[in-house]
């Protein structure tokens, strides 16, 4: 499992050394305000936990993966789920680092 948080780390790496992607990360919630490594590792476990059942992201204690899921993207500026807010600029590098 480390190797498949790695990847998410790293898109998480990308995406805040990029000034125009870093802007969209609400770092004024505490729960929020980590590091790219630590956004990659909860992705990683929360899509583990849907795809395979595995029980990693609930034992983290933070609830349900949906609800933090929508409540996290609803604090993004602008929301990126889906992403009409986004400019062509940003939408272009996001799906560019999910590519990567």
């Amino acid at each position: 499992m480390p190797s498949k948080v790695a990847i998410f780390a790293r898109h998480y790496t990308r995406l805040f050394s990029d000034p125009r992607m870093a802007v969209l990360f609400d770092t004024e919630e505490d729960d929020a305000n980590v590091s790219a490594q630590e956004h990659g590792r909860r992705l990683a476990l929360f899509l583990l936990a849907r795809w395979t059942g595995d029980d990693s992201y609930y034992r983290l204690g933070r609830g349900h993966p949906i609800g933090n899921l929508y409540r996290a993207h609803q604090r993004v500026s602008p929301c990126v789920l889906p992403s009409p807010n986004l400019s062509h600029r940003q939408e272009a590098c996001k799906l560019k680092d999910l590519l990567v």
